[in-house]
């Protein structure tokens, strides 16, 4: 790798805080899509994994906001105090179903745990607790629909190299630009590296 490359991907991997090795399949990592991966409901996502196992896999793409408030939704009626949310592109698998991702390294009522500090779901009055929390819209997002896969099937899609899979960490997951977040950590993962040997990234 050129030096100039070596300092650049330096610099990307510190914009996303810790260095992002790469991990096995399991609950908790992240999916970066490959820049190959012209499926137009996966290309240059950023996935979460919430479930992993012999059934299949499941979980939530966090780089998809939408321009859509969660209150102009049928489920964000049912939490007032989340109406502002913007409503994320969780998959496209059932679209008017809607996830919570609540950023607490306290246990949440009804939360189970993705990361030591990222819990998903969670009762609505916990949901709401959080929310009249000083910076609470911060440390909840909503999402509409999920990603999912059948048993073997993700494991397939990267052994092909169709994903980086990377450690997590919540300032990820909540990132506060995520339009440019498959980007960073595509590079930091070493996808701009691979492109440039003429290898695969998965």
């Amino acid at each position: 790798m050129r030096p100039l490359l070596l300092l650049l991907t330096a610099f990307i991997t510190l914009s996303v805080g810790s260095p992002t090795p790469r991990a096995p399949l399991a609950s908790g990592v992240l999916l970066v899509a490959s820049d190959t991966l012209l499926d137009p409901n996966f290309a240059e996502t950023v996935v979460l994994l919430l479930r992993y196992g012999d059934a299949g896999a499941q979980g939530l793409v966090v780089n998809r906001p939408s321009r859509v408030a969660l209150g102009a939704t049928e489920g964000g009626r049912e939490i007032p105090e989340a109406a502002a949310l913007p409503l994320y592109y969780g998959g496209p698998v059932e679209p008017g179903t809607v996830s919570f991702l609540l950023r607490s390294a306290a246990p949440i009522e009804s939360g189970q745990a993705v990361l030591a500090d990222v819990q998903v779901a969670g009762s609505a009055a916990s949901i709401a607790e959080l929310l009249r929390q000083p910076g609470g819209a911060g440390r909840v997002r909503a999402y509409a629909g999920y990603a999912g896969w059948g048993a073997r099937q993700l494991d397939a899609e990267v052994a092909r190299g169709d994903w980086l899979v990377l450690r997590a960490a919540a300032p990820q997951v909540f990132d506060g630009e995520p339009a440019s977040l498959w980007q960073r950590l595509f590079s930091a993962g070493g996808g701009v590296e691979a492109r440039a040997r003429g290898g695969r990234v998965g």
